[in-house]
């Protein structure tokens, strides 16, 4: 039941006091709800599994994924990546973009080529082995790679990553807490 009073020329209606558990709840639930649009639309924290993105991500590891990344802008060169695996699409994996649609790449030596003109990758700390068949990428595909070449499922052995199956590009590390940093 709602109350008037009167003030000046002037109406006012108030709602009915409503108990203090019941705006709790709703605060809680408004809450869930958020969390669970951000998870869904715009940021995911994801556990890394595996030595495949070693020096620059260890197992164990909790990184940020920005899902909107690639909603007005196409994937860089350079840029870590958390997808659905291909060949398993329940599989999440993480690795970094080295080649991108229209390009030519190969792999002399343990040094990447794009193009024939060999790729600086400064973010690569350990040198790879082995060698690869220069492959085109079409378009809206593109080659990725761990940074630990030797030990990574990649590109290389299960082909180019459609554009489709990318959840989103992999941010920050914040999980230890005494290791957090942003992902270059």
């Amino acid at each position: 039941m709602a109350v008037i009073t009167q003030q000046g020329t002037y109406a006012r209606v108030r709602p009915p006091a409503r108990p203090a558990g019941l705006l709790r709840a709703e605060q809680v639930v408004l809450g869930v709800l958020i969390a669970l649009a951000m998870t869904l639309f715009v940021v995911q924290g994801f556990c890394v599994s595996g030595s495949c993105m070693e020096p620059h991500l260890y197992t164990g590891e909790r990184v940020l994924a920005w899902k909107l990344a690639y909603a007005a802008s196409e994937p860089k060169r350079g840029d870590i990546i958390i997808f659905h695996y291909p060949r398993n699409p329940k599989e999440i994996y993480v690795k970094r973009i080295v080649g991108l649609p229209g390009e030519t790449v190969s792999m002399h030596n343990g040094q990447m080529a794009i193009d024939s003109k060999p790729l600086p990758e400064p973010y690569r700390l350990r040198a790879a082995h082995g060698d690869m068949a220069a492959r085109f990428i079409p378009h809206d595909q593109y080659f990725v790679m761990g940074d630990n070449r030797d030990v990574s499922d990649d590109s290389r052995y299960w082909g180019d990553l459609p554009k489709g199956r990318i959840i989103g590009r992999a941010v920050a590390s914040y999980w230890p807490l005494g290791g957090a940093h942003v992902l270059k």
